[in-house]
Protein backbone atom coordinates (compact mmCIF):
# COMPACT_ATOMS: atom_id res chain seq x y z
CA UNK A 1 0.00 0.00 0.00
CA UNK A 2 1.41 3.40 -0.80
CA UNK A 3 1.96 6.04 1.92
CA UNK A 4 -0.55 9.01 1.88
CA UNK A 5 -0.24 10.93 4.51
CA UNK A 6 3.74 12.23 3.55
CA UNK A 7 1.92 13.59 0.70
CA UNK A 8 1.24 16.53 2.48
CA UNK A 9 3.30 16.85 4.50
CA UNK A 10 6.70 16.49 3.09
CA UNK A 11 7.47 18.72 -0.02
CA UNK A 12 8.81 15.42 -2.08
CA UNK A 13 5.92 13.94 -0.74
CA UNK A 14 3.39 16.46 -2.41
CA UNK A 15 5.27 16.46 -5.66
CA UNK A 16 6.06 12.37 -6.23
CA UNK A 17 2.17 12.20 -5.77
CA UNK A 18 1.13 14.97 -7.81
CA UNK A 19 3.51 12.94 -10.86
CA UNK A 20 3.09 9.72 -10.25
CA UNK A 21 -0.23 9.43 -8.21
CA UNK A 22 1.10 7.69 -5.50
CA UNK A 23 4.39 8.14 -2.38
CA UNK A 24 7.01 5.60 -1.82
CA UNK A 25 8.72 7.63 0.94
CA UNK A 26 12.38 6.53 -0.02
CA UNK A 27 12.73 10.18 1.42
CA UNK A 28 11.01 9.89 4.70
CA UNK A 29 14.23 10.09 6.46
CA UNK A 30 15.19 12.95 5.11
CA UNK A 31 12.34 15.03 3.98
CA UNK A 32 12.19 18.56 3.08
CA UNK A 33 9.79 21.18 4.25
CA UNK A 34 7.08 22.48 2.60
CA UNK A 35 8.14 25.95 0.00
CA UNK A 36 7.23 27.54 -3.48
CA UNK A 37 8.15 24.87 -5.30
CA UNK A 38 6.20 22.46 -3.42
CA UNK A 39 2.90 23.53 -5.00
CA UNK A 40 4.85 25.29 -7.97
CA UNK A 41 7.43 24.08 -10.93
CA UNK A 42 10.61 25.93 -10.65
CA UNK A 43 11.48 28.44 -13.46
CA UNK A 44 13.29 27.02 -16.21
CA UNK A 45 13.95 29.92 -18.42
CA UNK A 46 12.22 32.97 -18.50
CA UNK A 47 11.41 32.59 -22.12
CA UNK A 48 7.67 31.86 -21.95
CA UNK A 49 7.60 32.14 -25.84
CA UNK A 50 9.85 29.39 -26.42
CA UNK A 51 9.78 27.54 -23.43
CA UNK A 52 6.11 27.75 -22.70
CA UNK A 53 4.69 29.23 -18.86
CA UNK A 54 6.45 27.48 -16.25
CA UNK A 55 6.30 27.86 -12.60
CA UNK A 56 2.86 26.86 -12.81
CA UNK A 57 0.73 25.42 -10.19
CA UNK A 58 1.95 21.14 -9.86
CA UNK A 59 -2.11 20.52 -10.02
CA UNK A 60 -5.28 22.74 -11.49
CA UNK A 61 -6.73 19.47 -12.31
CA UNK A 62 -9.68 17.40 -10.59
CA UNK A 63 -8.65 15.56 -8.08
CA UNK A 64 -10.17 12.12 -7.20
CA UNK A 65 -9.89 11.64 -3.36
CA UNK A 66 -7.89 8.98 -1.89
CA UNK A 67 -10.35 8.23 0.61
CA UNK A 68 -12.79 6.45 -1.56
CA UNK A 69 -10.80 6.46 -5.04
CA UNK A 70 -13.89 7.18 -6.63
CA UNK A 71 -14.92 10.53 -5.53
CA UNK A 72 -13.69 13.48 -7.93
CA UNK A 73 -14.02 17.10 -6.70
CA UNK A 74 -13.38 19.84 -9.36
CA UNK A 75 -13.35 23.66 -7.95
CA UNK A 76 -11.75 24.67 -11.09
CA UNK A 77 -8.45 26.04 -11.39
CA UNK A 78 -5.71 27.01 -8.86
CA UNK A 79 -8.00 25.62 -5.54
CA UNK A 80 -7.83 21.94 -7.17
CA UNK A 81 -4.23 22.06 -5.88
CA UNK A 82 -5.55 22.51 -2.63
CA UNK A 83 -7.67 19.58 -2.57
CA UNK A 84 -4.70 16.99 -2.85
CA UNK A 85 -3.86 17.43 0.61
CA UNK A 86 -6.92 18.89 2.30
CA UNK A 87 -8.73 15.71 1.91
CA UNK A 88 -9.60 12.86 4.56
CA UNK A 89 -7.84 9.91 4.14
CA UNK A 90 -7.23 6.60 5.54
CA UNK A 91 -4.02 4.32 5.48
CA UNK A 92 -6.02 1.48 6.55
CA UNK A 93 -8.83 -0.81 5.89
CA UNK A 94 -12.02 0.63 7.65
CA UNK A 95 -14.49 -2.60 8.47
CA UNK A 96 -18.01 -2.98 7.41
CA UNK A 97 -20.79 -2.31 9.68
CA UNK A 98 -21.06 -6.10 10.83
CA UNK A 99 -18.91 -7.80 13.42
CA UNK A 100 -16.54 -6.60 16.23
CA UNK A 101 -13.65 -4.28 15.96
CA UNK A 102 -11.04 -3.55 17.95
CA UNK A 103 -9.34 -0.06 17.99
CA UNK A 104 -5.78 -0.12 18.25
CA UNK A 105 -4.55 3.49 17.47
CA UNK A 106 -5.25 6.67 19.08
CA UNK A 107 -5.15 8.37 15.24
CA UNK A 108 -8.26 5.86 14.17
CA UNK A 109 -10.31 6.90 11.16
CA UNK A 110 -9.78 9.50 8.33
CA UNK A 111 -6.86 12.24 8.89
CA UNK A 112 -8.35 15.52 9.51
CA UNK A 113 -8.68 16.81 6.08
CA UNK A 114 -12.21 17.85 5.95
CA UNK A 115 -11.74 21.03 4.24
CA UNK A 116 -12.26 19.91 0.09
CA UNK A 117 -15.78 17.48 0.98
CA UNK A 118 -17.14 20.30 3.19
CA UNK A 119 -17.00 22.82 1.02
CA UNK A 120 -18.26 20.56 -1.79
CA UNK A 121 -21.15 19.20 0.74
CA UNK A 122 -20.11 15.64 0.81
CA UNK A 123 -19.43 13.06 2.73
CA UNK A 124 -20.81 14.64 5.72
CA UNK A 125 -23.19 13.39 8.70
CA UNK A 126 -26.62 13.33 7.89
CA UNK A 127 -28.80 13.93 10.33
CA UNK A 128 -32.50 13.33 9.02
CA UNK A 129 -33.74 15.96 10.96
CA UNK A 130 -31.62 18.93 9.76
CA UNK A 131 -31.22 17.66 6.22
CA UNK A 132 -33.23 20.08 4.51
CA UNK A 133 -31.37 22.82 5.80
CA UNK A 134 -28.22 21.29 4.21
CA UNK A 135 -27.18 23.35 0.71
CA UNK A 136 -27.22 20.70 -2.26
CA UNK A 137 -24.17 19.21 -3.10
CA UNK A 138 -21.62 21.62 -4.90
CA UNK A 139 -24.39 24.78 -4.40
CA UNK A 140 -22.72 26.08 -0.73
CA UNK A 141 -22.22 29.87 -1.26
CA UNK A 142 -18.10 29.42 -0.24
CA UNK A 143 -18.47 26.86 -3.01
CA UNK A 144 -20.27 28.97 -5.95
CA UNK A 145 -19.20 32.46 -5.21
CA UNK A 146 -15.61 31.79 -3.65
CA UNK A 147 -12.55 29.69 -3.97
CA UNK A 148 -9.62 28.44 -1.11
CA UNK A 149 -7.24 30.84 -2.90
CA UNK A 150 -10.03 33.76 -3.24
CA UNK A 151 -9.92 33.40 0.80
CA UNK A 152 -6.73 32.40 1.99
CA UNK A 153 -4.84 33.96 -0.40
CA UNK A 154 -6.71 37.45 -0.96
CA UNK A 155 -4.50 40.64 -2.13
CA UNK A 156 -3.89 42.04 1.42
CA UNK A 157 -2.40 45.98 2.09
CA UNK A 158 -0.76 44.56 5.09
CA UNK A 159 1.51 41.54 4.17
CA UNK A 160 0.90 39.47 7.17
CA UNK A 161 -2.50 38.41 5.78
CA UNK A 162 -3.46 36.67 2.38
CA UNK A 163 -1.18 36.09 -0.40
CA UNK A 164 0.63 33.54 0.27
CA UNK A 165 0.81 33.68 3.94
CA UNK A 166 -2.25 31.64 3.43
CA UNK A 167 -3.68 33.69 6.65
CA UNK A 168 -6.99 34.61 5.85
CA UNK A 169 -7.49 38.57 5.42
CA UNK A 170 -10.45 39.57 6.80
CA UNK A 171 -10.91 42.77 4.51
CA UNK A 172 -12.17 40.40 1.33
CA UNK A 173 -14.10 38.95 3.28
CA UNK A 174 -16.61 41.60 2.81
CA UNK A 175 -16.33 41.47 -0.56
CA UNK A 176 -19.33 38.89 -0.08
CA UNK A 177 -20.24 38.91 3.17
CA UNK A 178 -21.18 42.92 2.98
CA UNK A 179 -22.71 43.64 6.53
CA UNK A 180 -19.42 42.53 7.98
CA UNK A 181 -17.22 39.95 8.78
CA UNK A 182 -18.92 36.79 10.26
CA UNK A 183 -17.90 36.11 14.03
CA UNK A 184 -17.05 32.83 15.36
CA UNK A 185 -19.71 31.51 17.66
Amino acid sequence: MALVVPMCHASQGYIEYIETGAVDGRWLYNPTSLSCTTCHSQHTSFDFVNDGYDYALRNIDPVTLVIDNATMIDFEGSSNNCITCHQPRNSYAIPGPTGDYTITSTRFGPHHGPQSPMLEGIMRRQYSAVQKLYPAVGSAAHRTGSSCTACHMAESSDGVHGLHTFIIYEESCKQCHTSGVPTKA
